[in-house]
C-alpha cells in the first residue's frame, strides 16, 4: 500500500496551508483514505492528483468558453488602451517612485522633529502649552508634506 500522510504532513510537503489541502481534498476525485475519523493523504497519489488540478485550473473546458474568455480579454485590453490614451493609467514604477519620494519626505520630517521642536518646548510650564506648540508644528509639517513638488 502507498504511504499516507496526515493533513499537516501533506500541507508541509506541498507548501500549502492545512486549509489549502482540505480545500482540494473536498473536490471530486481527490484520492484520500479515511483512517478512523481522520482523513489521510496517499503518497504519491495525492500530490500527483494535486499537480494535475493545478495544470487544469486555468484551462477552458470548451471551445465556447475559450471564445468567451478571448472576447472578454480583447474587450479588457481595448478598455485598458483607451484608459491609457486618456491618461487614466500610471505605470507601477512611476507610482513607486512617487510614493518612495513621499515616504522619504515624511522620514526626513520625522527625523528632524525632535531637534526642531525641543527649543520650542523649553521654558514652557504646562502640558497644555507644550501641546499647543507641538500641534502647531505638526500641522505645519503636514502642510509641507501635502505640498507636491
Amino acid at each position: 500500500m502507498a504511504k499516507v500522510k496526515t493533513l499537516k504532513e501533506a500541507a508541509e510537503a506541498l507548501g500549502l496551508t492545512p486549509q489549502g489541502v482540505a480545500y482540494y481534498a473536498a473536490m471530486a476525485g481527490c484520492p484520500t483514505v479515511q483512517v478512523g475519523k481522520v482523513r489521510k493523504y496517499p503518497w504519491p497519489d495525492f500530490p500527483k492528483w494535486y499537480r494535475e488540478r493545478l495544470q487544469d485550473e486555468g484551462k477552458p473546458k470548451s471551445i465556447d468558453e475559450a471564445e468567451r474568455r478571448k472576447a472578454t480579454a480583447d474587450a479588457e485590453l481595448a478598455e485598458l488602451k483607451l484608459a491609457t490614451a486618456r491618461g487614466q493609467t500610471a505605470l507601477i514604477a512611476e507610482m513607486e517612485k512617487a510614493v518612495n519620494a513621499d515616504y522619504a519626505k515624511v522620514r526626513a520630517k520625522l527625523v528632524a522633529f525632535p531637534g526642531r521642536v525641543a527649543p520650542l518646548l523649553l521654558g514652557l510650564k504646562t502640558a497644555a502649552e507644550a501641546k499647543i506648540k507641538l500641534t502647531t508644528y505638526v500641522n505645519e509639517v503636514i502642510e509641507e508634506i501635502r505640498e507636491r513638488d
